[in-house]
C-alpha cells in the first residue's frame, strides 16, 4: 500500500518538524530552556495512539473491500435516453 507508507512518512515528518519549530520567547515555560512547538502540542503518545487507531481502521476497511465484491446496479435503459434534454 503505497498511500499508507506515504501517509506514515508525512506523520513522522510532522512530528519531527514539531520538535524543530521554536516558540516565541514569551511562550517559553522556562526561559533557561528553549521550548518547541512539540512542547505545547498534543502529547506524542496521544498522537501515536491516534495513528494506531487510524491504521487499524484502514486495515479493517482494506480487508472488507478485498473480501466483498462491488455490485454495480444494472439499468433497464442503456441507450442514454434518460440523459437527453427534452
Amino acid at each position: 500500500m503505497v498511500e499508507k507508507d506515504e501517509i506514515l512518512n508525512v506523520f513522522k515528518d510532522g512530528l519531527n518538524n514539531l520538535k524543530k519549530i521554536e516558540l516565541h520567547n514569551l511562550l517559553w515555560k522556562d526561559p533557561s530552556q528553549k521550548q518547541y512547538l512539540s512542547d505545547i502540542y498534543y502529547p506524542e503518545s496521544s498522537m501515536f495512539n491516534f495513528k494506531q487507531t487510524c491504521l487499524t481502521g484502514l486495515e479493517r476497511l482494506a480487508i472488507k473491500m478485498d473480501n466483498k465484491p462491488i455490485a454495480v446496479p444494472k439499468s433497464d435503459k442503456v441507450d442514454g435516453s434518460e440523459f437527453r434534454h427534452k
